[in-house]
C-alpha cells in the first residue's frame, strides 16, 4: 500500500492498477494503523515484562552453572546422534532379515522417542544458553526490545525501525500486525518451559 500525506494521512492500495487480479480499494487512515500498532505494542511490551519476571523467578535461588549446561548439552548430542544412528541399523537388519518386522516395529518406535526426546531437550538447553548471560542474568532481545515500551503511548518512527516487521491488510480492514524477535520470544518461551535448563 502507498502512503498518501495530507492533513489527515492514509494508505491505499494500488495494485489494482496493474494487475486486474487484485481488486483492493479504498482508504485505511493512517489514524486506525496507529492506533492497532499502538494496542499491539503494549501487549508485546507487557509480555515481555512477566516472562522476564517469570525467568528471573524460576532462576532465584538456582545455580545458573553454563559450564555444566553446556555438557549436557553436549552429552544430549551424542545421545540423539546414536539413536538416530540406531533406527538406521534396525532397519538394515530388518531388511536383512536379522530381525522379524514386529521387533523391527517396536525398537524403531522406542528408538523413535528417545531420539525426539533428546532433540526436545536439546532445544530446551540451547534456549536456556541463548537466554543466559555469562553473569547469569537474562540475555533476550525480545525482552530487552519491548520491555522498555510499558509505557509508550505515542509510537514513534524509531520504535518502528526497532520493533515492527509489516502491518498486513486484509478485506474489511482487518489488521496482522508481524513483529520483530519473533525468534526470541518463542526462546524464551521454551527455556521457561524446560526442566534442563541447568544441566540438571
Amino acid at each position: 500500500m502507498s502512503r498518501v500525506q495530507g492533513p489527515a494521512p492514509y494508505f491505499v492500495c494500488r495494485t489494482s492498477r496493474m494487475n486486474a487480479a487484485y481488486t483492493c480499494r479504498g482508504r485505511i487512515p493512517e489514524a486506525d494503523i496507529l492506533e492497532t500498532v499502538t494496542e499491539g505494542l503494549h501487549v508485546q511490551a507487557l509480555m515481555a515484562v512477566e516472562l522476564s519476571r517469570l525467568w528471573e523467578e524460576q532462576r532465584q535461588g538456582r545455580k545458573k552453572d553454563i559450564t555444566a549446561a553446556r555438557k549436557n548439552l553436549a552429552g544430549l548430542r551424542e545421545t540423539h546422534q546414536r539413536f538416530s544412528q540406531q533406527v538406521s541399523g534396525l532397519y538394515e537388519s530388518f531388511a536383512l532379515g536379522e530381525i522379524s518386522k514386529t521387533e523391527y516395529l517396536a525398537a524403531k518406535a522406542s528408538a523413535v522417542k528417545q531420539r525426539d526426546d533428546a532433540a526436545a531437550w536439546i532445544s530446551e538447553l540451547e534456549a536456556a544458553l541463548e537466554n543466559m548471560g555469562m553473569d547469569g542474568s537474562l540475555r533476550n532481545s525480545f525482552a530487552s526490545a519491548f520491555g522498555k515500551y510499558l509505557e509508550v503511548e505515542e509510537i514513534t518512527s524509531e520504535i518502528t525501525t526497532e520493533v515492527l516487521k509489516e502491518v498486513r491488510v486484509f478485506p474489511g480492514n482487518r489488521f496482522e500486525i508481524v513483529w520483530n524477535y519473533q525468534d526470541e520470544l518463542e526462546k524464551l518461551i521454551l527455556d521457561l518451559k524446560g526442566d534442563h535448563q541447568d544441566g540438571e
